[in-house]
């Protein structure tokens, strides 16, 4: 059936078409390299932790750079609600960046000079993973927008945000929820009350 629609474009027509289904492969590409090596740094940022014969932790080492982190494996309920409401409200909705917020964001840093928060979690995990948490610079930005995008692409929210609780810096070496949670309150993530959360997001 799709054949004699193709044939009743105009050669221009299949040409721009032609092109987009390119641009979409060439992404396609792309976007896997991007986020195979952001998997790559990912689980390179685990700590080496043995067990004794019954399962139980004896010992955690740090990783590469000197923080303390146990993988999550699902997210607690319990966090997910504030968390985003912080730190990223339209999570489920955007394609990995806010458009709204870089140009609000973008719009202050021209007319004031002032940089205002505007990441989304995508692009704060890019941030971590790429190793730019300390040097923000413009050209910065649009790397880690990049990255946002194939995290998107490639990935589903539920795994962007497991690797982003796993990822954060919550101070005292502690990366990762779990660490965190362990490090301030000797707790579980699932068994954090209310005050704990909150006071954990605040240190982020």
């Amino acid at each position: 059936p799709m054949i004699p629609i193709l044939k009743k474009l105009s050669k221009r027509t299949k040409v721009l078409l032609i092109g987009i289904l390119a641009l979409f492969f060439l992404w396609h590409l792309a976007s896997g390299v991007l986020v195979k090596r952001l998997n790559y740094t990912y689980y390179a940022q685990s700590s080496q932790i043995i067990y004794d014969r019954n399962g139980q932790v004896i010992q955690i080492s740090p990783n590469q750079k000197g923080y303390y982190n146990q993988f999550l494996k699902d997210t607690p309920e319990n966090l997910k609600e504030p968390l985003l409401k912080k730190e990223d409200r339209f999570f489920y909705w955007h394609p990995g960046i806010n458009p709204l917020s870089l140009l609000r964001g973008g719009w202050n840093w021209v007319v004031s000079g002032k940089r205002q928060g505007s990441s989304t979690i995508n692009q704060q995990l890019a941030k971590i993973l790429i190793g730019q948490e300390n040097n923000r610079t413009l050209f910065n930005k649009l790397e880690e927008t990049w990255y946002a995008l194939a995290l998107e692409w490639r990935l589903n929210k539920n795994e962007i945000f497991i690797m982003y609780l796993n990822s954060a810096y919550f101070g005292r070496q502690a990366q990762g929820l779990k660490a965190a949670s362990q490090y301030y309150f000797n707790a579980q993530p699932e068994n954090l009350t209310q005050a704990q959360i909150l006071s954990l997001i605040a240190s982020l």
